[in-house]
């Protein structure tokens, strides 16, 4: 007897129907969890903004050998410059992603961008005079990210599951 290969837990198409239906659900579920995507990143910044707040408290503090091996931190005002080109150029990406809808996101990037920022400002014993101004910037821009992400999944997903109801309604006829 020749050996098989292993059946798969999913049921394969017979037909070419059926193949299209089962990629159109394949990416009915994708959308709906790249959907979640923009939030899952809104609650990271929240929980990191909670810890910027009380100034990283629960994070254990350095050591007077690690600090003098990181050096001086940099001045307030170049950080609050750094930021500000930050906020205009992740301001201009999303809307560039926004006018040719494209569903890229970069959700995550700005997450490092701002737990950044939020870093330096620290390190600079000045967190709390700019706590602020990261935690404004960052709610806009992952608020833009993520809402247009979510219109964006939403719209694909409408035409996908148009597609799966007349794919339905075809072997019905």
């Amino acid at each position: 007897m020749a050996n098989s290969p292993p059946e798969s837990k999913e049921e394969k198409p017979r037909n070419d129907k059926q193949y299209k239906r089962h990629n159109i659900q394949k990416n009915i579920r994708m959308l709906r969890l790249k959907s979640l995507k923009g939030l899952i990143v809104l609650v990271f910044f929240l929980l990191i903004s909670m810890a910027a707040i009380d100034d990283f408290r629960i994070l254990p503090a350095l050591s007077p050998e690690l600090r003098a091996y990181l050096g001086a931190a940099p001045s307030p005002d170049l950080i609050s410059i750094a930021l500000l080109l930050y906020l205009v150029s992740a301001l201009i990406l999303t809307f560039l992603r926004v006018a040719t809808s494209s569903m890229a996101h970069g959700g995550f990037t700005h997450l490092g961008y701002l737990l950044g920022f939020y870093t330096f400002y620290h390190f600079a014993d000045r967190l709390m005079d700019h706590f602020w101004a990261v935690f404004v910037t960052g709610i806009t821009v992952i608020g833009l990210e993520s809402y247009h992400l979510y219109l964006s999944c939403g719209e694909a997903l409408k035409q996908e599951e148009e597609e799966y109801d007349s794919l339905k309604t075809d072997d019905k006829e």
